[in-house]
Protein backbone atom coordinates (compact mmCIF):
# COMPACT_ATOMS: atom_id res chain seq x y z
CA UNK A 1 0.00 0.00 0.00
CA UNK A 2 1.20 3.53 -0.76
CA UNK A 3 0.09 7.14 -0.77
CA UNK A 4 0.99 9.95 -3.18
CA UNK A 5 0.98 10.44 -6.94
CA UNK A 6 1.26 7.70 -9.55
CA UNK A 7 -0.23 6.19 -12.69
CA UNK A 8 -3.73 4.86 -12.10
CA UNK A 9 -4.20 1.05 -12.18
CA UNK A 10 -5.82 1.42 -15.62
CA UNK A 11 -2.91 3.34 -17.14
CA UNK A 12 -0.21 1.36 -15.37
CA UNK A 13 -1.35 -1.94 -16.86
CA UNK A 14 -3.07 -1.32 -20.21
CA UNK A 15 0.13 -0.20 -21.96
CA UNK A 16 1.01 -3.90 -22.21
CA UNK A 17 -1.80 -4.31 -24.76
CA UNK A 18 -0.49 -1.77 -27.27
CA UNK A 19 2.68 -3.01 -29.06
CA UNK A 20 3.91 0.62 -28.84
CA UNK A 21 3.26 0.71 -25.05
CA UNK A 22 0.62 3.49 -25.18
CA UNK A 23 3.30 6.02 -26.16
CA UNK A 24 0.79 8.04 -28.22
CA UNK A 25 3.47 8.59 -30.88
CA UNK A 26 4.40 7.06 -34.22
CA UNK A 27 2.53 3.80 -34.76
CA UNK A 28 1.03 3.73 -31.26
CA UNK A 29 -2.63 2.67 -31.01
CA UNK A 30 -3.13 4.32 -27.60
CA UNK A 31 -6.13 6.36 -28.82
CA UNK A 32 -7.88 3.07 -29.63
CA UNK A 33 -6.71 1.21 -26.51
CA UNK A 34 -9.09 2.51 -23.86
CA UNK A 35 -7.88 6.13 -23.92
CA UNK A 36 -9.26 7.92 -20.84
CA UNK A 37 -8.67 11.23 -19.03
CA UNK A 38 -8.09 10.20 -15.41
CA UNK A 39 -8.50 13.83 -14.26
CA UNK A 40 -11.29 15.28 -16.41
CA UNK A 41 -11.06 18.80 -14.95
CA UNK A 42 -9.87 21.70 -17.17
CA UNK A 43 -6.10 22.18 -16.95
CA UNK A 44 -3.33 23.95 -18.83
CA UNK A 45 -1.51 20.71 -19.59
CA UNK A 46 -1.91 16.95 -19.41
CA UNK A 47 0.16 16.21 -16.28
CA UNK A 48 -2.86 14.53 -14.62
CA UNK A 49 -4.19 12.82 -17.74
CA UNK A 50 -3.03 9.37 -16.64
CA UNK A 51 -2.03 9.96 -13.01
CA UNK A 52 -3.75 10.57 -9.69
CA UNK A 53 -2.44 12.77 -6.87
CA UNK A 54 -3.12 12.70 -3.12
CA UNK A 55 -4.42 9.16 -3.40
CA UNK A 56 -4.07 5.78 -1.74
CA UNK A 57 -2.75 2.97 -3.96
CA UNK A 58 -2.81 -0.74 -3.25
CA UNK A 59 -1.35 -3.66 -5.20
CA UNK A 60 -1.89 -7.24 -4.07
CA UNK A 61 1.15 -9.25 -2.95
CA UNK A 62 2.38 -12.39 -4.69
CA UNK A 63 0.27 -15.31 -3.50
CA UNK A 64 0.11 -19.07 -3.87
CA UNK A 65 -2.82 -21.36 -4.48
CA UNK A 66 -5.99 -20.60 -6.44
CA UNK A 67 -5.29 -16.85 -6.75
CA UNK A 68 -1.59 -17.16 -7.56
CA UNK A 69 -2.13 -16.14 -11.21
CA UNK A 70 -4.15 -13.03 -10.33
CA UNK A 71 -3.03 -9.53 -9.33
CA UNK A 72 -5.29 -6.79 -7.97
CA UNK A 73 -4.60 -3.05 -8.03
CA UNK A 74 -6.75 -0.19 -6.77
CA UNK A 75 -6.61 3.56 -6.22
CA UNK A 76 -8.83 6.01 -4.34
CA UNK A 77 -8.39 9.76 -4.02
CA UNK A 78 -8.24 10.86 -0.37
CA UNK A 79 -10.14 14.15 -0.74
CA UNK A 80 -12.50 15.51 -3.36
CA UNK A 81 -10.99 18.41 -5.28
CA UNK A 82 -12.71 21.80 -5.42
CA UNK A 83 -15.00 21.85 -8.44
CA UNK A 84 -15.03 18.07 -8.77
CA UNK A 85 -18.19 15.98 -8.86
CA UNK A 86 -16.53 13.01 -7.18
CA UNK A 87 -13.25 11.56 -5.99
CA UNK A 88 -11.38 9.71 -8.73
CA UNK A 89 -11.03 5.96 -8.29
CA UNK A 90 -9.70 3.00 -10.27
CA UNK A 91 -9.11 -0.73 -10.03
CA UNK A 92 -7.78 -3.52 -12.21
CA UNK A 93 -7.68 -7.31 -12.07
CA UNK A 94 -4.83 -8.91 -14.03
CA UNK A 95 -4.29 -12.56 -14.88
CA UNK A 96 -1.18 -14.31 -16.20
CA UNK A 97 -0.65 -18.04 -16.65
CA UNK A 98 1.60 -19.64 -19.24
CA UNK A 99 0.87 -18.11 -22.67
CA UNK A 100 -2.28 -16.25 -21.50
CA UNK A 101 -2.68 -12.79 -19.97
CA UNK A 102 -5.89 -10.85 -19.33
CA UNK A 103 -7.00 -7.60 -17.72
CA UNK A 104 -10.27 -6.08 -16.52
CA UNK A 105 -10.33 -2.48 -15.27
CA UNK A 106 -12.78 0.21 -14.20
CA UNK A 107 -12.05 3.89 -13.60
CA UNK A 108 -14.05 7.04 -12.74
CA UNK A 109 -12.62 10.57 -12.88
CA UNK A 110 -13.40 13.90 -11.15
CA UNK A 111 -16.34 14.74 -13.41
CA UNK A 112 -17.83 11.23 -13.05
CA UNK A 113 -16.85 10.04 -16.53
CA UNK A 114 -16.11 6.32 -16.38
CA UNK A 115 -14.51 3.57 -18.43
CA UNK A 116 -14.67 -0.22 -18.50
CA UNK A 117 -11.65 -1.84 -20.15
CA UNK A 118 -10.95 -5.47 -20.98
CA UNK A 119 -7.94 -6.94 -22.79
CA UNK A 120 -6.05 -10.15 -23.33
CA UNK A 121 -3.09 -11.72 -25.09
CA UNK A 122 -1.96 -15.19 -26.14
CA UNK A 123 1.58 -16.28 -27.01
CA UNK A 124 1.91 -18.66 -29.97
CA UNK A 125 5.61 -19.57 -29.87
CA UNK A 126 7.17 -16.34 -31.27
CA UNK A 127 3.92 -14.52 -32.10
CA UNK A 128 1.79 -12.76 -29.45
CA UNK A 129 -1.83 -11.99 -30.34
CA UNK A 130 -3.32 -8.98 -28.50
CA UNK A 131 -6.89 -7.63 -28.29
CA UNK A 132 -8.69 -5.01 -26.21
CA UNK A 133 -12.10 -3.37 -25.91
CA UNK A 134 -13.26 -0.33 -23.93
CA UNK A 135 -16.51 1.47 -23.19
CA UNK A 136 -16.42 5.07 -21.92
CA UNK A 137 -19.47 6.89 -20.52
CA UNK A 138 -19.44 10.69 -20.31
CA UNK A 139 -21.45 11.82 -17.28
CA UNK A 140 -22.72 15.21 -18.48
CA UNK A 141 -23.97 14.11 -21.89
CA UNK A 142 -24.47 10.39 -21.14
CA UNK A 143 -22.75 9.73 -24.48
CA UNK A 144 -20.94 6.41 -24.75
CA UNK A 145 -17.76 5.82 -26.73
CA UNK A 146 -16.38 2.38 -27.51
CA UNK A 147 -13.06 1.33 -29.01
CA UNK A 148 -11.49 -1.91 -30.12
CA UNK A 149 -7.98 -3.03 -30.96
CA UNK A 150 -6.38 -6.12 -32.41
CA UNK A 151 -2.62 -6.33 -32.64
CA UNK A 152 0.40 -8.57 -32.42
CA UNK A 153 4.16 -8.82 -32.01
CA UNK A 154 6.57 -11.30 -33.58
CA UNK A 155 10.01 -12.02 -32.15
CA UNK A 156 12.75 -12.42 -34.73
CA UNK A 157 16.19 -13.27 -33.31
CA UNK A 158 16.02 -10.48 -30.72
CA UNK A 159 14.24 -8.02 -33.03
CA UNK A 160 10.49 -7.41 -32.93
CA UNK A 161 7.87 -6.87 -35.63
CA UNK A 162 4.85 -4.91 -34.38
CA UNK A 163 1.46 -4.57 -36.09
CA UNK A 164 -2.04 -3.55 -35.12
CA UNK A 165 -5.42 -2.08 -36.01
CA UNK A 166 -7.62 0.11 -33.81
CA UNK A 167 -11.09 1.59 -34.33
CA UNK A 168 -13.47 3.98 -32.56
CA UNK A 169 -16.84 2.41 -33.27
CA UNK A 170 -19.11 5.46 -33.12
CA UNK A 171 -17.04 7.76 -35.37
CA UNK A 172 -15.40 5.11 -37.52
CA UNK A 173 -11.97 6.64 -36.89
CA UNK A 174 -9.31 3.97 -37.28
CA UNK A 175 -5.59 3.36 -37.58
CA UNK A 176 -3.43 0.57 -38.95
CA UNK A 177 0.25 0.38 -37.99
CA UNK A 178 3.30 -1.77 -38.60
CA UNK A 179 6.75 -1.36 -37.12
CA UNK A 180 10.14 -3.01 -36.71
CA UNK A 181 12.45 -2.83 -33.69
CA UNK A 182 16.13 -3.72 -34.06
CA UNK A 183 18.01 -4.30 -30.82
CA UNK A 184 21.48 -2.73 -30.84
CA UNK A 185 22.12 -3.68 -27.19
CA UNK A 186 20.15 -4.60 -24.06
CA UNK A 187 19.10 -0.96 -23.57
CA UNK A 188 19.19 0.56 -27.05
CA UNK A 189 17.12 -0.16 -30.16
CA UNK A 190 16.34 1.40 -33.53
CA UNK A 191 12.69 1.53 -34.60
CA UNK A 192 10.88 2.11 -37.88
CA UNK A 193 7.10 2.60 -38.11
CA UNK A 194 4.62 3.24 -40.89
CA UNK A 195 0.91 3.87 -40.30
CA UNK A 196 -2.30 5.10 -41.91
CA UNK A 197 -4.99 6.80 -39.81
CA UNK A 198 -8.47 8.02 -40.61
CA UNK A 199 -9.96 10.85 -38.51
CA UNK A 200 -11.60 13.72 -40.39
CA UNK A 201 -9.41 12.65 -43.31
CA UNK A 202 -6.79 10.04 -44.05
CA UNK A 203 -3.17 10.67 -43.14
CA UNK A 204 -0.06 8.57 -43.58
CA UNK A 205 2.99 8.62 -41.36
CA UNK A 206 6.50 7.22 -41.09
CA UNK A 207 8.88 7.36 -38.15
CA UNK A 208 12.44 6.26 -37.57
CA UNK A 209 14.44 6.77 -34.38
CA UNK A 210 16.43 5.37 -31.48
CA UNK A 211 15.21 4.36 -28.01
CA UNK A 212 17.57 4.13 -25.05
CA UNK A 213 16.57 2.98 -21.58
CA UNK A 214 18.46 4.60 -18.72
Amino acid sequence: MGRGRALTPLWKEKCLYDPWYDSGFMGSLETYNGDFNSDGLPSADFHNYSRASNSIFYGSPVTTGVLSNFRFSTMMEIEKLEGAADRSRSFSVNYASGPVTAMLAYEKNHIADSIIYVAGSYLFDKFTLIASYSRTTFAVSDIKLSSGLIAGTYSLKGDTVRLGYGRLHESGNNKVSIGYNHAMSKRTNIYFDIYRERTTKYKNGQAIGINHTF
